[in-house]
């Protein structure tokens, strides 16, 4: 997941961040606010490792068990929908070949877990009806059912439908339904727990954006090493159009003074007089 891979980076540079501060402690601790804005990004950090520490406890298990009472209920499944699709064909029954074609075996296998819940009921409804079953008879023993016999047999006998068919598919669909909501309630409990995470990481990036790269600025020159080993992890993994805004921020603002330039005032010449006019004529 990428979003955990992404988390995971920014704890460990936060990490870095904090060690590089925390080995220069007597120079952080000349300005008390720089001091303070060091404290609760450690106390950030703390919360968000715990979070983030949780986040990769997800119990495999769960999703494990969910994947085990699918298969189950597929495996259940499959024999059911050949048997009434081999019935509809020989009887005929054009409806319930129609609603046999969204049941084929490929789009049940590779169908979503809440499409298949749908399915295995759908399965269950077309099995007990054109078996012969009720439903309140699924529950009975096998000696009241001798009073379908007529229509259970053909089944039964012909056709290979038994009674404990689909009784499993209950059975597996109920367990699946059970296994499915404890995996989601898994799921929302990480996206939670996510959240979090991106909140404490957004609180972080503004500290040390408004507060703790400031104060870093400051002993770039007393500190060159603290100035540069802070950068330099800083700019690591931030996205691209970020890093660059801050390098040209921690560069100095040089002024560039203009040259004067000189006003050469172009020669007018002067008007002559007559006089001076007829002389130059002549």
């Amino acid at each position: 997941m990428n979003i955990y891979k992404n988390s995971s980076l920014k704890i460990q540079s936060n990490s870095q961040i904090i060690s590089i501060l925390s080995a220069n402690e007597k120079v952080t601790s000349e300005i008390s606010g720089f001091q303070q804005a060091l404290q609760k990004l450690k106390a950030i950090h703390k919360k968000t490792e715990e979070n983030f520490a949780k986040l990769g406890k997800v119990p495999v298990s769960r999703e494990d068990a969910k994947n085990d009472s699918r298969n189950i209920l597929i495996e259940k499944i499959l024999p059911v929908v050949t048997i009434l699709g081999i019935f509809a064909y020989d009887s005929k029954k054009r409806k319930l070949l129609k609603q046999l074609k969204d049941l084929k075996s490929e789009k049940i296998i590779n169908c979503s877990d809440n499409k298949l819940i749908k399915a295995s009921k759908k399965i269950w409804v077309l099995a007990s009806k054109h078996g012969g079953y009720s439903f309140g008879l699924i529950n009975k023993t096998k000696s009241s059912i001798k009073e379908y016999k007529s229509k259970t047999t053909l089944f039964k006998e012909k056709y290979g439908l038994q009674p404990e068919m689909i009784k499993n598919i209950e059975d597996a669909n109920i367990q699946f339904i059970e296994s499915v909501l404890l995996f989601e309630d898994d799921i929302r409990q990480q996206k939670k727990m996510l959240r979090k995470i991106k909140k404490s990481e957004r609180q972080t990036e503004k500290l040390l954006e408004n507060k703790i790269d400031p104060f870093v600025i400051l002993f770039e020159n007393k500190n060159p090493d603290l100035f540069k080993d802070y950068f330099d992890e800083r700019l690591k993994h931030l996205p691209a159009k970020a890093s660059k805004k801050m390098a040209v921020n921690q560069k100095p603002e040089t002024k560039e003074v203009p040259v004067a330039k000189k006003k050469i005032k172009k020669a007018i010449p002067k008007k002559q007089s007559k006089s001076t006019q007829e002389e130059t004529s002549n």
